[in-house]
């Protein structure tokens, strides 16, 4: 404003003369702007805040005194003009998690102005309110690969800042029963928050769908009979004709049942050479699982009669002749050591019946007889000088019978020793060998003894 200056002199003598004029003071100083370094402003409940000046400044000033202040978000151009400063800015949703340009703008009293600008970092704090669909129960034969779960329910949400909703990867805790949980997770998100929750579905066995073994196992006939075919290979179940094989399980959605057998031989059988007592157990694991020990396998007999009408064979040549020699010094007998081994296709070697008997100078009447049991046989006997047999033989459990005949000879193998003087005298006499009276030649005879028997020479 202006103001009005009068100036007036005076001499010694005091007289005076005055000169008036006018001063007028303008203000050009712009107001010195301080604002906050950083700034982090939150969003209220309906996703709201409201930055004012007091919020950035930090102290401005003006000599002449601060008549205002507002605020107004950055432009891209940077010029902003006055008109669209206002007394507070509305930060929104879209501005959280992200960092917005502010400026405020000072005026003093004569309207100089000056600006500052902060960086406000917006925060939302607030995350979404969530609800899960409720927990339910479901029936193990309702579950399969792939399975839509949406019609278990879905997930809402409530937040201001317009949140929304996915399911992730559902996890399917069940074992191989079906039987468990399928655990669905929920998110709800808006730009910075995310809030979960969790929706079990229990996954149980129902009655209806549980494993009935008289319903669901189509045992195999429960009588086999069969010939000259017992080896264990032949007698498996995968090796039995069609109708006599392994019990045909049906599933169900829930079951997981395995048959597993047990065979019991028996060699003294009615009927048959042997039997072999099958017991067939059925084995639900989803069941024996849900009832512990009270549980019960399920189980029946299959029976296997076995005939056989093939006999043993001996393993190996056993010769039909066989010669042996005395020692040095025994020429009366030997020491013999003789063995058989036997083989049978159904019946096992410790359940073969050997036998041998022993007919010396094979005269046709056997002198030994032993008998025991296995699929080797040896004889380990004194056998006199001469031609003697044995009889070999391997009875199998169904009585079929195998007999081989050997010939033992039995040699003397010392040679005589001949002892004699070394010399002797005789006289040779006439002797009549025609009988006509008169001598015929003259000679002598000379008797040479070995131990049983006597030798006569006779020299002329």
């Amino acid at each position: 404003m202006p103001h009005a200056v009068v100036i007036k002199a005076y001499d010694a003598c005091l007289n005076s003369s005055q000169i008036s004029f006018t001063v007028k003071v303008t203000d050009k100083t712009p107001p010195t702007v301080i604002c906050k370094g950083e700034v982090v402003a939150g969003l209220n409940s309906n996703g709201e805040a409201y930055i004012y000046p007091v919020n950035l400044n930090d102290g401005s000033y003006d000599e002449c005194g601060i008549d205002s202040m507002k605020v107004a978000r950055m432009t891209v151009s940077g010029n902003i003009a006055d008109s669209l400063f206002k007394s507070f800015v509305d930060l929104k949703c879209a501005d959280a998690g992200k960092s917005v340009m502010i400026a405020m703008r000072v005026w003093d009293r004569n309207a100089n102005s000056n600006s500052c600008m902060v960086s406000v970092t917006v925060q939302d704090k607030i995350v979404p309110k969530i609800t899960c669909p409720s927990d339910t129960t479901l029936d193990c034969s309702e579950v399969y690969t792939g399975m839509d779960l949406s019609k278990f329910g879905k997930a809402t949400a409530i937040d201001a800042c317009d949140p929304m909703v996915r399911e992730l990867s559902p996890i399917f805790n069940l074992n191989a029963c079906r039987v468990g949980t399928i655990e669905r997770t929920f998110e709800a998100y808006d730009a910075t928050n995310v809030a979960t929750c969790k929706q079990i579905i229990t996954v149980g066995s129902g009655v209806i769908n549980r494993f009935d073994p008289e319903r669901d196992v189509k045992k195999p006939l429960l009588v086999y009979e069969v010939s000259d075919k017992c080896s264990a290979d032949d007698l498996k179940p995968d090796n039995l004709p069609e109708p006599y094989r392994r019990p045909i399980i049906s599933q169900t959605s829930c079951s997981l049942a395995a048959a597993t057998y047990k065979d019991e031989v028996y060699t003294f059988a009615t009927g048959a050479c042997y039997k072999i007592i099958r017991t067939w157990t059925i084995i639900e694991w989803c069941e024996m699982e849900r009832l512990g020990s009270l549980y019960e396998p399920y189980r029946f007999i299959q029976t296997i009669k076995v005939n056989n009408t093939i006999p043993p064979f001996f393993v190996g040549i056993v010769p039909a002749r066989d010669t042996f020699y005395t020692v040095k010094g025994n020429c009366k007998d030997a020491s013999i050591s003789l063995s058989v081994t036997g083989k049978d296709l159904c019946t096992p070697d410790d359940q073969l019946r050997w036998m041998y008997r022993i007919d010396y100078y094979n005269d046709g009447s056997y002198d030994i007889v032993n008998s025991g049991i296995g699929n080797k046989s040896s004889i380990n006997a004194i056998f006199p000088v001469g031609l003697h047999r044995v009889q070999w033989s391997f009875e199998d459990a169904c009585g079929n019978l195998v007999t081989k005949d050997q010939l033992i000879l039995v040699r003397n193998n010392d040679k005589p020793v001949a002892t004699a003087l070394e010399k002797i005298s005789v006289s040779i006499e006439p002797w009549d060998r025609d009988g006509d009276g008169k001598p015929d030649i003259e000679m002598v005879c000379i008797k040479a003894y070995i131990k049983y028997q006597q030798l006569f020479i006779v020299l002329y």
